[in-house]
């Protein structure tokens, strides 16, 4: 992140789980304080390694794990990360599969031990499942 200008444009970046969200409040932003926000939506990963690589945001707005992270290589201003949404995990079947039971933290890992496969993201809700 850097100081920029109150006259020019903010500009961020963000993994593609808020991109609605966002979308949304640069909007309100724009209408209400006048000033143009642009907020480039990636994969989680990518913007991390972007910002990571020197890529200059105002706003970076992604996972706790990959923020404290980048806190931790002084590539986010240390102490700036605020809580902004909460992501749900979610669980899909096939439609002629049975339901699994995932009622308990115990059903979760029998049901993922039951599966055939499984696929899961890389990012914040496949971290969790891999715990």
């Amino acid at each position: 992140m850097n100081d920029r200008s109150t006259s020019r444009e903010i500009a961020g970046i963000s993994s593609m789980a808020t991109r609605s969200l966002l979308a949304d409040l640069a909007r309100d932003y724009r209408r209400i304080a006048r000033r143009q926000v642009a907020i480039e939506s990636v994969g989680g990963v990518e913007a991390a390694r972007r910002v990571a690589n020197g890529e200059s945001f105002d706003v970076v707005i992604l996972a706790t794990d990959a923020i404290s992270r980048l806190e931790t290589t002084s590539h986010v201003i240390r102490g700036s990360q605020v809580s902004l949404a909460r992501s749900g995990v979610a669980v899909a079947v096939a439609a002629d599969a049975p339901r699994p039971d995932i009622s308990t933290k115990a059903a979760v890992r029998q049901a993922v031990l039951d599966a055939c496969s499984i696929g899961y993201s890389t990012r914040p809700s496949g971290t969790h499942l891999l715990r």
